[in-house]
């Protein structure tokens, strides 16, 4: 994690001049906050399409609590289909400290009635994923939901996470989470933090 983050902010400022108007950035921040248990969590998000008609698409999550790699995850998803199009191919890796831990690929519904996200359908030979990523605005600021459900051979596994964004201004918020694994909500993490917002 300690190389992966000012990799990628080197990546998010070298990219706009080396593809020109073929790039669109998307929401690309790194948050910083403290949890109900005590430790420091960084997060990096990354999201940028490339092409004019045909897009690909790279849209990251990486994240650790105290810069250990022990305790560090990913997901990347990389995407393709038409520009501005309501469905697209997805494929999503998960890793950890350690190396790839999941790999599935599927479809992504790339647009939201009345705010903005994604829906992901991925499967492998063992497991199918159901990812919802749901925002939505109020005013400058806006409420965000993941809801993530994995079903296979084994008892299904769930996990929410609700959020709320108050803007400070362009490239500056500060957001309230839970995270909750499982439906156990009295088992929930809570996070409070500060997020810098590169567009």
């Amino acid at each position: 994690m300690r190389r992966v983050i000012p990799f990628a902010l080197t990546g998010m400022l070298a990219l706009p001049a080396a593809a020109g108007d073929r790039l669109n950035l998307g929401y690309n921040a790194v948050e910083a906050a403290f949890t109900s248990q005590g430790t420091e969590r960084t997060r990096l998000l990354t999201n940028a399409d490339i092409g004019k008609g045909l897009q690909f698409g790279y849209h990251g999550l990486n994240e650790t609590d105290n810069f250990n790699d022990g305790r560090y995850f990913g997901r990347h998803a990389i995407t393709a289909g038409e520009k501005g199009g309501p469905v697209k191919f997805v494929s999503v890796i998960k890793t950890n400290g350690k190396g790839m831990i999941d790999a599935k690929s599927g479809l992504r519904v790339a647009k939201m009635p009345h705010g903005y996200g994604y829906a992901d359908l991925t499967f492998d030979t063992h497991s199918t994923n159901m990812t919802l990523f749901y925002g939505l605005p109020f005013g400058k600021n806006s409420f965000e939901l993941v809801q993530n459900a994995e079903f296979g051979n084994e008892k299904p596994s769930y996990y929410t996470e609700p959020q709320v964004n108050f803007s400070l201004g362009k490239h500056l918020a500060v957001f309230g989470r839970a995270e909750i694994s499982g439906l156990r909500i009295d088992d929930a993490k809570y996070l409070a933090g500060i997020a810098v917002v590169f567009r």
